[in-house]
Parts: structure tokens; C-alpha cells; sequence
């Protein structure tokens, strides 16, 4: 990906996923490094069958 990709970027998939994590109970966490790059986590919980 070129630079030039990355920031056409508007992060509106980022909101979109929160969102639907945050529905259930899950959420999401972010590590960043300014300049350098990103990585997001999500964390889901197992609804129960009963």
C-alpha cells in the first residue's frame, strides 16, 4: 500500500466495527505508534446457549 492509500483512509470502517463489537458487550483496543503504524484487538464474548 502506498502512502498516498493510507491517507485517503477516513477510518469509517474503524466506527462501523466498533459498533458492532460494542453491541454484545465486546470492545476494541488500539496500540499505535505515531507516524508508524497501527494495530487494532477486538474482543468478542461467546453468548450462551441457553
Amino acid at each position: 500500500m502506498e502512502v498516498s492509500d493510507r491517507q485517503k483512509n477516513t477510518n469509517t470502517g474503524l466506527a462501523i466495527v466498533q459498533k458492532i463489537v460494542k453491541i454484545p458487550g465486546g470492545r476494541i483496543t488500539s496500540d499505535s505508534q505515531i507516524n508508524i503504524d497501527s494495530s487494532f484487538s477486538s474482543t468478542w464474548f461467546k453468548q450462551s446457549d441457553e
